[in-house]
């Protein structure tokens, strides 16, 4: 399993195929489709959005993967809008108010 991310009421994590898992209780976990057909390496919430990054796979042009889901359960996959790059392997939410 890849990272997690903590935020009431629930858990959202990953697994490495890219498939997100979430939880209510750290328990019982249920499948969500994500659209990715590679790795999934990092997840952060904030300004009520999850984003999801990872390695190059079903995004146009080849770039790493960009998931966002504004409730953990649907996600739609965004462009990073970077090229040459086979991952992403961070992301962060930071105190000014922005994605990092």
């Amino acid at each position: 399993m890849g990272g997690r991310y903590r935020d009431t009421p629930g858990f959202t994590t990953y697994l490495k195929d890219g498939t997100i898992l979430t939880s209510t209780n750290g328990v019982n976990w249920v499948l969500r489709p994500s659209g990715a057909t590679n790795g999934l390496r990092a997840i952060a919430y904030g300004n009520g959005q999850f984003v999801a990054v990872g390695d190059t796979g079903t995004a146009p042009a080849d770039s790493p993967t960009i998931l966002t889901s504004a409730d953990g359960v649907e996600w739609v996959e965004r462009q990073s809008g970077v090229s040459g790059w086979s991952s992403l392997s961070g992301v962060a939410y930071g105190t000014t108010n922005s994605w990092q």
